[in-house]
């Protein structure tokens, strides 16, 4: 694969202060990122860094540069893209160069980023209540590479701190992917399920403010009776379970992770009725919303 060359054509980059190369340099930036309630999008130029880690609850998005990297036993090279709401591990970074953006949760909950195509990418960083990985490649095609250094240098150019032009930008990068799904190399699969089950719970998480077994039945045009037998005999565990699990799971993040209202998070969950929410929220965890939030 050819390197595309874009560090000449960028030479802002020499002048940004964003650069890791090792792991305490990453678990600090990282840290001082995710306990600022002001900072909900961060940018981080990597640079042949052996190890590193991301454990924190962030939507990630890593572009390689140039080189290689291996994050678990995955391998991305030149110009890939990985997209991810799980912990990151990178095992071998130290012949590769990179731009690591971290998003909190809320910041997809915004009226900008609405704004663009509502699909699988954007449902996953917007709803997903489990942990999912991506892998684009991008071939020679330096338009990723290129939205990928603007939205660096307007994070850093704003000090973090999210603004219109930041939204735009950064809407921007990820228009080009979810414009861009034929270029999924790689998807994480739930356990070891089928296709037409992993197809039906990713639904669920993208849907989870409507979602209902007869609404999964004429999306995917069959009788709610098979899709009742294949969730149970695939999960082992009922529709309605699964839903519950998949929008407290969300509740929580929600709660710990972002300003919006009790009232917002249950709406968004699908929960007219607060008190409902509230009822079902402390059978699920032994306190209530409000509680969690503080605890």
């Amino acid at each position: 694969m050819q390197t595309i060359n874009l560090i000449e054509s960028f030479p802002f980059l020499r002048e940004l202060d964003c650069y890791i190369s090792d792991a305490t340099s990453s678990k600090q930036q990282v840290s001082d990122f995710y306990y600022n309630p002001k900072r909900l999008i961060s940018g981080f130029y990597y640079r042949n860094c052996p190890q590193a880690q991301i454990e924190n609850h962030v939507v990630a998005l890593i572009y390689v540069i140039k080189g290689s990297i291996e994050l678990g036993k995955i391998k991305l090279t030149s110009n890939q893209v990985w997209l991810s709401n799980g912990p990151i591990q990178l095992v071998n970074g130290q012949h590769g160069e990179f731009i690591c953006f971290l998003f909190k949760t809320n910041y997809f909950i915004s009226r900008a980023l609405a704004l663009t195509n509502d699909d699988l990418v954007f449902a996953l960083l917007k709803n997903s209540a489990e942990p999912l990985d991506y892998a684009f490649d991008f071939d020679t095609e330096p338009t990723i590479g290129i939205l990928a250094f603007l939205l660096l240098r307007q994070i850093v150019k704003m000090s973090y701190q999210k603004n219109e032009i930041t939204n735009s930008a950064c809407a921007l990068l990820l228009d080009e992917l979810a414009t861009n799904q034929d270029k999924i190399s790689y998807q994480s699969r739930q356990e070891d399920y089928s296709l037409k089950a992993v197809n039906i719970l990713n639904y669920c998480q993208n849907h989870l403010s409507s979602c209902s077994l007869d609404q999964l039945a004429n999306h995917f045009h069959v009788h709610p009776n098979y899709i009742s037998m294949l969730v149970k005999k695939e999960t082992g565990d009922n529709l309605s379970t699964i839903l519950k699990r998949y929008r407290f799971n969300l509740a929580r993040r929600l709660l710990r992770e972002s300003d919006l209202t009790i009232e917002n998070i249950a709406q968004f969950l699908g929960y007219n009725d607060l008190s409902h929410f509230y009822k079902t929220f402390k059978q699920e965890t032994g306190l209530t919303p409000k509680q969690y939030r503080k605890s």
